[in-house]
């Protein structure tokens, strides 16, 4: 699953969204994060193979942590991701 968020930067974003994953045993393989003049960006890679939720149920619990933190969020599945990004 590709995990990206962005908006105003604040404390507790990574914390908020990394909370969702490690709470479903998910494995977060690779993150990249930037802070743009205060607009806080981030793109991690996570596998959900051996989740305890499906990828639906934590889309919709990132979802509600984004929403509470104040960020946009966008969760898809990995081959979509490169699929739409394919030069």
């Amino acid at each position: 699953m590709i995990v990206t968020a962005f908006g105003k930067n604040a404390p507790g974003i990574v914390s908020g969204i990394t909370s969702v994953l490690a709470a479903h045993g998910c494995d977060l393989q690779d993150v990249s994060q930037k802070i743009l003049q205060d607009v806080f960006t981030l793109i991690m890679l996570v596998d959900i193979s051996k989740s305890s939720a499906d990828f639906l149920t934590l889309k919709a619990e990132l979802a509600t942590v984004s929403e509470k933190l104040g960020v946009q969020l966008i969760a898809q599945h990995e081959d979509i991701f490169r699929a739409m990004h394919r030069i």
